[in-house]
């Protein structure tokens, strides 16, 4: 079997239904892919319902009892059987050729352990949104950083988004994958490789933990960026968190990915941190619509960065209950329960 596809979904099932539309209009026109295995982290008779509206798949669903991002993609990935692993979300939609155009990648990069593509973001950045960001775009040369993560993190998928969409039609090596829009080869996974078990929910900036620690174990070349594996991602507006849960989500997991993917220790490293919690507060408010609530993202922002500095020694020593603040202490213990809390 050659070509597995993961689909991780929480009570979505209209956007799944879509998805595996788009997944099985693949095998009308080209290569589809051998099997689909969808983890549902919710209402698992509901999903396996939605699944069997397209008797064209081989579609397997499982049920993940934890809402977890990342528990559902090892539980996919350990029953994938295809020799690549296919990740898909489940508001995102594959383009034709996607199945081809990965294989084809991988035989021209035999070094290669993951692949990435053109993503098409609906809805688009509103104007506001992108002339921010290209107003910030001098500081980002300045600190040398990657929108939003920093130092280390350079030549990533995300410089297929604005202000860098002239990259996106190139080949080339990259230092991160989208979780959401990415295929590995299946060694990854019997090389013990898996995603941070104790983040939960959509769990904030996995995919770059994961395959930037992927990289620094294999070295350049791991990951490759090809410009025809290609999907829209249509950002769902069902949400696992609320609007406050999701802003101290994004200030903690993202210190986290900074902490073991970006930090190097220079003179501009906590600059380029800044400047990505900058991004926070202000191109995500423009992204998604946020404008409207920004008192209360600025409270819960300065709410967050308090209980990182009372908890600093704590984090220094990976000891400090993140999920328990994101989620709140009660949600946040049950979640964390059946993995292991994130480490800084």
């Amino acid at each position: 079997m050659e070509a597995s596809l993961v689909v991780p979904t929480l009570d979505r099932p209209d956007d799944l239904a879509r998805c595996l539309g788009a997944v099985r209009a693949l095998g009308r026109g080209g290569r589809g892919v051998d099997e689909v295995v969808v983890v549902e982290q919710g209402d698992a008779e509901r999903a396996r319902r939605v699944a069997a509206g397209f008797p064209g798949l081989s579609a397997r669903t499982l049920h993940h009892p934890v809402r977890s991002l990342t528990q559902a993609r090892n539980l996919g990935a350990e029953a994938a059987r295809g020799r690549f692993v296919f990740f898909l979300d489940d508001d995102a939609e594959p383009l034709p050729g996607y199945v081809e155009a990965a294989l084809d990648g991988f035989a021209r990069n035999p070094a290669a352990l993951g692949l990435t593509g053109r993503l098409r973001e609906l809805p688009r950045p509103g104007a506001p949104a992108v002339a921010l960001r290209a107003l910030l775009l001098p500081l980002h040369v300045l600190l040398g950083v990657e929108w939003p993560f920093g130092t280390a993190l350079l030549r990533s998928g995300r410089n297929c988004r604005p202000p860098f969409g002239l990259l996106e039609g190139r080949e080339r090596d990259v230092e991160w994958l989208p979780g959401g829009h990415a295929c590995y080869r299946r060694e990854v996974f019997e090389d013990g490789f898996r995603f941070d078990a104790g983040m939960v929910r959509w769990s904030f900036g996995e995919d770059v933990l994961f395959s930037h620690r992927l990289l620094r174990a294999r070295g350049p070349g791991s990951l490759r960026h090809v410009p025809g594996f290609a999907a829209v991602h249509r950002n769902s507006p069902e949400r696992s968190l609320s609007p406050d849960q999701a802003v101290r989500m994004r200030v903690l997991y993202r210190f986290l990915v900074w902490r073991r993917a970006a930090r190097r220790g220079g003179p501009l490293d906590l600059a380029a941190y800044l400047h990505g919690q900058a991004g926070l507060a202000l191109v995500d408010l423009l992204d998604h619509g946020l404008a409207p609530r920004a008192p209360a993202v600025l409270r819960e922002v300065l709410r967050s960065w308090a209980w990182m500095a009372a908890n600093r020694r704590a984090l220094a020593r990976g000891e400090a209950d993140v999920n328990g603040f994101v989620l709140g202490e009660g949600e946040g213990a049950r979640a964390a329960a059946a993995g292991k809390r994130p480490r800084p």
